[in-house]
């Protein structure tokens, strides 16, 4: 039986995997204290424990990012079977089984792997079930089971967390990211448009570097004197606010500003649509001047046709031809993609060529 079947063997049976029965040379609790536990972390991030199809491939997947921090230099060879054991100590992959928190009279805390349904306390003892699933961490030596909590040095996503451990240039007091230019995530609440920086199409600032007005299609950019582009080199859509007899008209040119202008009609009792606010005279009181609110309706309204193409995340182009105010709007409102997923030039007033990459249009 290989070293790793025989520990899983042996968490399987219920004995105890404690954290101080380190291999040989690893100094876990000196020297080799912080490069474990950079290793372990790494484990944590990059194999999904609860996702895991089985123990086996939870093992694997950790035997592998183990292996690169050996080779780069970021842990000693010697710390190998530790970093396994810590794997292998661990319900991952393993939908029966909890980490359980077992006290003794004269015995700390320690934690064993066991089924759910048998996490009962030894006769004059105690117990309790883990919510994390690795032994490693799970048992605090003097409180039983350990609760996930900013600050632990553990890095929890299912309570929210984004960091360990707070308080630094990169984590808040609440172990929440401080995003910055250059961290690989676009944050468009912080002004930035592209990561990373330094490159041809992103300055040092995280700012697309374009020229809109120049009539190319640049990254960044959706349009560059086409129909329904506005000054911005953005596609703007038209939005409309149904009040019943009268409406509110708006225009956005991201997911951002539909959000914002949905809300608005939202406060104000309309239902909102992808049109035109066609009208003349300005709403009565009380209906406060300067919103934009006329006597009217929401209708379409046809504009020049314009063939575009959508850039999926996934690296698929979809495309086609609107020839209205609301094909645009609802064509539109599909391509905005979640922020974190990098520098995508999602909308462009263009076609899908032979490759399935958006082709700008050159006029």
């Amino acid at each position: 039986m290989s070293r790793i079947g025989l520990l899983i063997a042996v968490a399987a049976s219920g004995h105890v995997l404690g954290a101080t029965a380190f291999p040989a040379g690893c100094d876990v609790a000196g020297t080799d204290a912080a490069a474990v536990t950079a290793v372990r972390q790494a484990v944590r991030s990059g194999c999904n424990c609860e996702s895991a199809a089985s123990h086996l491939a939870y093992t694997r997947c950790a035997a592998g990012v183990i292996a690169a921090a050996i080779a780069g230099g970021q842990v000693p060879d010697r710390c190998r079977n530790e970093l396994r054991r810590f794997a292998g100590a661990s319900s991952c992959g393993r939908a029966s089984v909890v980490v359980c928190c077992i006290w003794r009279p004269k015995r700390p805390w320690h934690g064993v792997l066991r089924r759910a349904t048998t996490c009962e306390p030894p006769q004059g003892g105690a117990a309790c079930a883990a919510t994390y699933p690795h032994v490693a961490d799970a048992c605090l030596p003097e409180a039983g089971c350990r609760f996930p909590v900013c600050g632990d040095g553990i890095l929890d996503p299912r309570t929210g967390e984004e960091c360990e451990p707070p308080g630094t240039p990169s984590c808040d007091a609440q172990c929440h990211a401080i995003r910055v230019c250059g961290d690989g995530v676009i944050d468009g609440f912080e002004g930035e448009e592209c990561e990373p920086p330094g490159t041809a199409t992103c300055d040092a600032s995280c700012h697309f570097i374009h020229t809109c007005g120049n009539g190319v299609i640049e990254p960044g950019e959706e349009c560059d004197g086409q129909p329904a582009c506005n000054g911005n080199c953005r596609l703007s859509l038209s939005l409309c606010c149904d009040l019943g007899g009268a409406c509110l008209g708006g225009s956005a040119d991201d997911g951002y500003g539909v959000y914002n202008f949905a809300k608005e009609c939202f406060i104000v009792g309309g239902h909102g649509s992808y049109r035109a606010c066609v009208g003349t005279d300005p709403c009565p009181p009380p209906a406060p001047p300067g919103i934009g609110c006329t006597i009217g309706s929401c209708q379409d309204e046809p504009i020049t046709p314009i063939a575009l193409c959508c850039q999926e995340p996934d690296g698929t182009c979809r495309g086609g031809t609107v020839a209205s105010l609301e094909e645009l709007g609802l064509f539109g409102r599909k391509t905005f993609p979640p922020r974190d997923r990098g520098d995508i030039e999602h909308l462009v007033i263009g076609t899908c060529g032979g490759d399935g990459r958006c082709v700008p249009a050159t006029e």
